[in-house]
């Protein structure tokens, strides 16, 4: 991993979710980039080649 920020931390119940960006190494001079959903320390979803800033829990 080249780095990660983490754009938002929310508490939800018995529930944390936490917002991050992380960028990979990839081949040659590339980098990969995924927005990161966690729950509760485990990764719950990734998305690539989209922009998210926030999220709502419902």
């Amino acid at each position: 991993m080249y780095w990660s920020w983490a754009l938002e931390v929310i508490g939800y119940g018995d529930d944390w979710y936490a917002l991050t960006i992380e960028m990979y190494d990839a081949p040659g001079d590339e980098y990969n980039l995924s927005i990161v959903l966690w729950l509760n320390g485990e990764v719950y979803r990734k998305f690539h080649s989209i922009d998210i800033v926030n999220f709502t829990v419902l």
